[in-house]
């Protein structure tokens, strides 16, 4: 290996470098650090671009058709609360800013681009409760799909995302030494789950998911912990109904468990039977929207023994992040456009308290 260049932005320290990431061209290569995002020419190490707007970056991925970088960052206070966990686009063309995606308090510690350019995908960890996985729609910013790691484990926070060339496959790794390999949930070819979590009482009980999957693709249905036991058939050819029972609770404290079926998670939550022993609180409270719509995030605060389960009461608001938790979490939601001339009002019920959604008429 020969050494071509050192890059160095002239900053007034050495600012650490966390990312790089060569443009289409194989001419340009940004990096990203403690300094932000900068981008040089390889043929003289000339700075040629600053995108506007970025900070501590330890991610970046450049979408397939070249056109677009992206940042992904994870800024903290002395406190160890962002200042800025978001994921940030730019146009490579003239550096304009696109479109910043919060973060929600879960630093963006790495991201990757669908194939397709229909997704970007990043690994996150939020210093309090767990690590997830998520996926947001480019064209718009929304949060489509999010899966929580293990809430009993400090390690579960997501290293490193990447999806395999042609799109169908979608891997992750994990600070605690683990890495997954899965369908990815938004391919032509990808199995879904309904619904994809439940919460269960301390007694335990029986339930089911429902799996959808192409008629001639072949899947497998396995338990990842000791809570659940399946009950049907654990393998077969096509979509089908995966039966389970969740053995009671006897250890005093919420509990989480899996399943991994046809490469997609379905998450079981089973509440410890502390009852009025938990106690539960919600921010904010109320939430108001325009006709068009658009989302939000709930944070909730939770005793760490304490299962919650958030529950919305009307067909037009739905839950996008997992349906269930363990101590301290956020529940992240979509409001519908309101077809109607006519306000209407919602509710989304997380462990008992209320959250209310208003929305004006178009």
């Amino acid at each position: 290996m020969t050494l071509i260049r050192t890059l160095n932005g002239g900053i007034g320290y050495r600012a650490r470098v966390f990312a790089v990431a060569f443009l289409n061209d194989g001419q340009t290569v940004a990096i990203g650090g403690q300094g932000g995002v900068l981008l040089f020419r390889v043929s003289d190490g000339a700075l040629v671009q600053t995108p506007a707007g970025a900070s501590s970056t330890t991610s970046l991925d450049v979408s397939p058709d070249g056109q677009i970088l992206a940042a992904g960052s994870d800024a903290t206070d002395q406190y160890g609360q962002c200042v800025d966990c978001s994921i940030k686009m730019w146009r490579l063309s003239d550096g304009a800013l696109l479109r910043t995606i919060d973060g929600n308090n879960n630093g963006i510690i790495s991201i990757a681009f669908s194939p397709d350019q229909q997704y970007i995908a990043a690994g996150s960890g939020d210093r309090v409760y767990d690590g997830a996985v998520r996926f947001w729609r480019v064209s718009d910013g929304t949060l489509v799909r999010s899966f929580n790691q293990d809430p009993n484990n400090v390690y579960s926070y997501v290293t490193s995302v990447r999806y395999s060339a042609d799109g169908s496959l979608f891997a992750y790794a994990r600070a605690d030494f683990l890495a997954a390999v899965a369908r990815n949930p938004f391919s032509a070819s990808a199995a879904s789950l309904s619904p994809n979590s439940q919460m269960f009482p301390a007694s335990g009980g029986s339930g089911a998911v429902n799996l959808t999957v192409a008629n001639d693709c072949a899947w497998t249905a396995t338990c990842n912990g000791t809570c659940m036991t399946i009950t049907s058939a654990s393998s077969g050819t096509g979509s089908a109904t995966v039966s389970f029972e969740v053995r009671e609770n006897f250890s005093g404290s919420a509990r989480a468990d899996s399943l991994t079926i046809a490469g997609q998670t379905f998450n079981m939550i089973q509440d410890g039977g502390l009852g009025e022993d938990c106690s539960y609180s919600i921010s904010p409270t109320s939430s108001s929207f325009s006709a068009s719509g658009g989302t939000g995030i709930v944070s909730v605060s939770a005793s760490e023994r304490c299962a919650w389960q958030p529950v919305s009461t009307v067909c037009w608001i739905t839950i996008t992040s997992n349906g269930a938790s363990i101590g301290n979490g956020a529940v992240s939601y979509r409001v519908d456009a309101n077809p109607t001339s006519s306000g209407r009002k919602g509710t989304i019920t997380i462990a008992g308290l209320n959250f209310s959604v208003k929305q004006k008429g178009s």
